[in-house]
């Protein structure tokens, strides 16, 4: 197979993925409800936890920042080990992460600062 054939085949297997990808937040959203709402919760025990272990006192780890912590415990767990569905769920997670910052600075009023930000 040449590098042409293998480009293409590369660009359906990607697509089925994405495609895998959408189905994936679907049926999370009809099980466990608003992304935001849960991740929130999480951070609300994830701060106690810390606070607990370290004595100190911190507030709620924002939802956002939840998300970005699942992500991130999928690039590392694709690194170890090459699967699909490692690399998936991170961009699961970060697709939510972002959908979570947008809204947050739509809420603050912040949205053109945060859209500005935006490199290419």
């Amino acid at each position: 197979m040449d590098d042409l054939e293998i480009k293409s085949q590369r660009a359906g297997i990607v697509e089925g993925i994405l495609l895998k990808i959408k189905a994936i937040r679907s049926e999370r959203a009809v099980k466990y409800k608003d992304p935001e709402d849960g991740h929130a919760r999480l951070g609300k025990i994830w701060g106690a936890l810390l606070e607990d272990h370290f004595d100190i006192s911190l507030p709620p780890l924002p939802a956002e920042l939840v998300m970005k912590m699942f992500a991130a415990q999928k690039l590392h767990r694709s690194c170890m080990d090459k699967q699909v569905d490692h690399l998936s769920d991170a961009m699961v997670y970060s697709q939510l992460a972002l959908e979570q910052e947008v809204l947050d600075a739509l809420r603050s009023g912040k949205i053109e600062s945060y859209l500005k930000k935006e490199k290419h």
